[in-house]
């Protein structure tokens, strides 16, 4: 039982040990009258047959009774209207008790419980505080204002509380794991995990104070310690509990790149809830959300999606699922179903902030930035303190060409998070990008990645960096690194894609640029860099396709923008009928091209009429990694001959 919930509970146990007290103490005239509802009011456990009992009592002649007697009756009618969800009837029932006089902080601590169970904290702490100004001893008043005041989002000022309640009885787990609870919503995770240590000392298997403490580690940056905790818990657990301890478990493991081990726990989480038959829906759906995530973060999408449908079979207003397939929809660029999704789980949660970040993330890659910056807006003003929602509409804003927007927002990012944040010099490296302040990019995004170095997405970045500075081999190593974190990732394989045709390895980027369209087809960078591949080779039936495909797709941000012009322009030189100069000279309209291998040294333009494919080659190459290698002898000092240089 929660703390907080604890004060009407006393009626109901208090009855048990004093009834043969009461029924000695009643008068002989109102034991006879009522004999069988005096005994059953004050001794019986069953919350309906307490009301019925007290009912009677209370409705009767209460001149046998002293106030003590009454007020002890309402508490424990006002406890099982409590148990029974009738809430209102059971603040009654404690106001009329309080004014008997009887145990009157006890009436107003259960009054400010039952406000806060239904979230009227302001309510909630009024109660509290009249119960403290009757006994500011009263160490469950004192935790129960604690955990009001959390709820108010004034966690330092309920640490106090819990202090004074530790200092009437320091040997109650729950009121060192409260304390805890304070200390982690106030950001002091080190006095947190002191505090759940001397609750564990008190309490070994109290998986509340496991899973703060678990959690706490994680948050520390310590996740040998965390999930040590999370083997305690899952070993002290069991029946349904043991299922909860399994998932968690199974999260922690999943944020541990511990992907394998994650699907095993939650299958396992899956599998007794089965063998048990467990009928509680959300915890069903919370075992194959766990197992989808896991998938999701191997790279796994399809696998992924058909966990989360399993999950949302079970209960389809699972929150978690219905974000968990809409983010897989949303890699797989399918933004209108991820959307729908998105708002699907707002319906259900208008806070939940996977849904609104992602929902803001959906329009933005679909390119409809108004939207976009409208569910941020939403999503900033449901949680000032997230930082995400602030990076995404940075980096929205940099692929606009919005300076000003995105430049406040990384800013603002890095306050939120701090210094130590490798995530929000990420964000800032990628606002650089899109910006093309190539200089500054590179200085955060090194930065991103000596704060950590698992971070896939930043060495991500970093070789996408490499590749616009023409260093393909270190751009190579850094996406070799990042393919290591962030398997079968969508942009990984563009990038592979893009490096190898820098490296005129044509039949590579295609198979690479292939598995990238295949899971995410509606962006036109991916087509035209297949498209340049395929005129590599030769094959310019292909590359007209692919040309064609780019001229319809999504640009959102200068690469895009720039490869869709790319397509366009190669696609009117593909297509353009032949001049008329060359037509005479071939006296006929000659053919379309045939498919031929590019030699490694391009014959001369006026070799003959079939080299003008090959010449549009050379020029292509030179135009899709226009400035690279003049920007990498910035950096190297090197001047690389890429075959550019017309011969005479």
């Amino acid at each position: 039982m929660r703390l907080v919930d604890a004060h009407w509970a006393v009626g109901l146990r208090a009855g048990l040990c004093l009834a043969s007290l009461i029924m000695a103490a009643a008068s002989v005239s109102a034991q006879q009258s009522q004999p069988s509802s005096v005994a059953a009011c004050f001794s019986t456990t069953d919350p309906a047959a307490i009301v019925t009992a007290c009912d009677t009592l209370l409705a009767g002649d209460r001149r046998g009774l002293t106030s003590d007697q009454t007020g002890l009756a309402l508490q424990r009618r006002g406890g099982a209207y409590a148990v029974l969800g009738r809430i209102d009837d059971a603040i009654g029932d404690f106001r009329q008790m309080a004014a008997t006089g009887y145990k009157v902080h006890e009436a107003h601590a259960s009054i400010a419980s039952l406000e806060f169970r239904r979230q009227r904290l302001s309510v909630a702490e009024a109660s509290y505080r009249e119960a403290l100004r009757v006994n500011p001893s009263y160490a469950l008043a004192q935790l129960g204002l604690g955990h009001t005041l959390i709820g108010l989002g004034r966690a330092a000022e309920s640490i106090a509380h819990f202090d004074r309640a530790l200092a009437i009885t320091d040997t109650d787990p729950e009121a060192h794991l409260s304390k805890a609870t304070a200390l982690i919503a106030t950001g002091d995770l080190d006095g947190a995990i002191r505090s759940l240590d001397a609750a564990l000392r008190l309490d070994p298997r109290l998986l509340a104070a496991l899973y703060q403490r678990a959690q706490a580690h994680h948050d520390k940056g310590d996740m040998t310690k965390a999930l040590a905790d999370a083997d305690a818990a899952v070993a002290a657990a069991s029946g349904e509990e043991r299922i909860r301890a399994l998932v968690y478990r199974g999260r922690l493991r999943n944020n541990a790149k511990s992907y394998d081990g994650t699907i095993a726990d939650c299958t396992a989480a899956d599998a007794e809830a089965g063998r048990l038959a467990v009928t509680d829906q959300r915890l069903r759906a919370a075992a194959l959300v766990c197992v989808g995530l896991a998938r999701q973060s191997k790279g796994d999408l399809t696998a992924a999606q058909d966990s989360y449908e399993q999950a949302l079979r079970w209960d389809a207003r699972d929150v978690a699922a219905l974000a968990g397939r809409g983010y897989v929809l949303l890699q797989r660029g399918r933004y209108d179903a991820a959307a729908a999704d998105f708002r699907a789980a707002l319906a259900v949660d208008p806070r939940s902030q996977d849904a609104l970040r992602f929902l803001g993330l959906a329009y933005a890659d679909k390119g409809d930035r108004a939207k976009a910056d409208q569910e941020f807006s939403r999503a900033i003003e449901t949680a000032p303190n997230d930082p995400w929602p602030v990076m995404i509409r940075a980096i929205t804003a940099a692929r606009d060409g919005d300076r000003t927007r995105a430049l406040a927002d990384a800013n603002r990012a890095l306050e939120i998070t701090g210094p130590r944040s490798s995530d929000g010099f990420l964000v800032r490296g990628a606002v650089h990008y899109f910006l093309d302040d190539m200089d500054k990019a590179r200085i955060d995004v090194d930065t991103a990645i000596s704060l950590n170095g698992d971070n896939g997405q930043a060495h991500r970045m970093l070789s996408r960096l490499l590749i616009r500075q023409g260093r393909l081999e270190e751009a190579q190593r850094s996406l070799d690194t990042a393919s290591r974190q962030l398997p079968n990732d969508v942009t990984v394989m563009l990038q592979q894609g893009l490096i190898a045709l820098g490296r005129r390895d044509y039949g590579r980027a295609v198979l690479e640029l292939t598995r990238s369209l295949a899971i995410n087809d509606v962006h036109a960078e991916g087509f035209a860099a297949r498209g340049q591949a395929n005129e590599g080779q030769g094959l310019i039936a292909a590359a007209i396709a692919d040309y064609r495909a780019a001229s319809g797709k999504l640009a959102i941000d200068g690469d895009g923008r720039r490869a869709k012009a790319l397509a366009a322009e190669r696609l009117a030189a593909l297509t353009a009928p032949p001049s008329s100069a060359a037509s005479t000279t071939a006296g006929t309209t000659p053919a379309a091209p045939t498919s031929t291998t590019v030699e490694a040294r391009p014959p001369s333009p006026a070799a003959d009429p079939g080299s003008r494919r090959v010449e549009s080659d050379q020029s292509l190459y030179c135009r899709i990694f226009e400035g690279m290698f003049v920007s990498s002898r910035k950096y190297t000092g090197v001047e690389f001959d890429v075959g550019c240089r017309r011969q005479n």
